[in-house]
């Protein structure tokens, strides 16, 4: 699938929100960071993984903390490889995932013993991979494997008008 990045700058330009899409550092674990820049609060992707699930689940993350802990004075939240989240990472978590999967649906069916990730997808009118994300995050500390047996859902991201 692709992602123009062009349009979610544009789309964000409106509302006065910069957008920025980097490469990511080797061995560097900052994959994000919502921060103030010239004055306008900015987030800032890295494309480290490519993968779809993530790139929408970051993006949308990031809008929490600007709607609900940004701040001109001195916020900056940055975002790295890190089981361990504090009551604002677990907020923005559940309202990325909460946006883009129908939470009902989606809570009956995460306490099967076979979850059917399809169904999920196409109740909540959004990707299989993105389903399929939320699932492995939710469940890995029980199941190990799961990210293994969830790989085959998960896409790549092709980027598009990038600038970097």
């Amino acid at each position: 699938e692709q992602i123009d990045i062009k349009k979610i700058e544009i789309l964000l330009s409106r509302v006065w929100v910069r957008f920025v899409f980097v490469s990511s550092f080797p061995k560097n674990p900052v994959v994000w960071v919502t921060r103030k820049y010239k004055s306008n609060p900015l987030i800032q992707i890295s494309d480290r993984w490519k993968k779809m699930d993530i790139f929408w689940f970051t993006l949308f993350h990031e809008i929490w903390h600007l709607i609900h802990h940004y701040s001109p004075e001195n916020t900056i939240f940055i975002d790295y490889e890190n089981k361990n989240s504090d009551t604002m990472e677990q907020e923005a978590n559940d309202f990325a995932r909460n946006f883009l999967i129908d939470i009902e649906e989606y809570s009956k069916e995460i306490l099967k013993s076979k979850i059917n990730v399809e169904k999920i997808a196409n109740i909540s009118n959004t990707s299989i991979s993105i389903v399929a994300w939320s699932i492995c995050h939710d469940l890995w500390d029980k199941d190990k494997n799961i990210w293994k047996d969830a790989s085959r859902f998960r896409s790549s991201i092709k980027l598009v008008n990038l600038q970097y």
